[in-house]
Formats: C-alpha cells, structure tokens, sequence
C-alpha cells in the first residue's frame, strides 16, 4: 500500500484513539503514520535514484559520442603539440 494511505490510515486510528481515549490504538495509529512516511520517503529515494541513473547514462552515452567523434583530431593535436614542445626544448 500506499505511503499517503498508511498516514491517512494512522492519523484517522490516532484521532480515533483520542476520542475513544484508547492508547493503544492511538501508538498504534502514530505508528501507521510513521511507516507512511517511511513509504514515502523511499518512494522519493528510487525516484531519484532512477533519475541520478538516467541522467549519468545518457551523459556517458554523449561522451562516447563526442570521444567518436572527435577523438583521432584530439590525439592529432595533443601529439603535434608534444613536437612542439621538443622542438622548443631542445633549441
């Protein structure tokens, strides 16, 4: 069941318990009430876990892309560099 159902359920045991002056079902109600929101609470944990994933594996996704892409002139460059720097070095 639902988060918000175990919190609507144990506010409604807990009011009940108050009138009825019933502590047992008033701990009983409270206790609904937090696992509700322990309900709710991991809800939001998977839901932003699986965004976290999502988001992560489409930037990796672009990064192998773009690497694809442009990797050979990347090594191009760094290479015509490192010449540079010897031709420099060694004057």
């Amino acid at each position: 069941m639902s988060g918000s159902y175990h919190q609507y359920a144990g506010y409604i045991k807990t009011k009940l318990g108050e009138l009825t002056d019933d502590s047992a079902l008033k701990d009983s109600g409270r206790d609904q009430q937090l696992l509700g929101k322990l309900h709710r609470f991991v809800g939001t944990l998977r839901s932003v876990r699986e965004a976290t994933t999502a988001d992560f594996n489409r930037k990796r996704l672009e990064s192998q892309a773009i690497c694809r892409k442009h990797g050979g002139r990347l090594l191009d460059v760094a290479s015509d560099f490192v010449e540079d720097m010897k031709k420099a070095l060694l004057k």
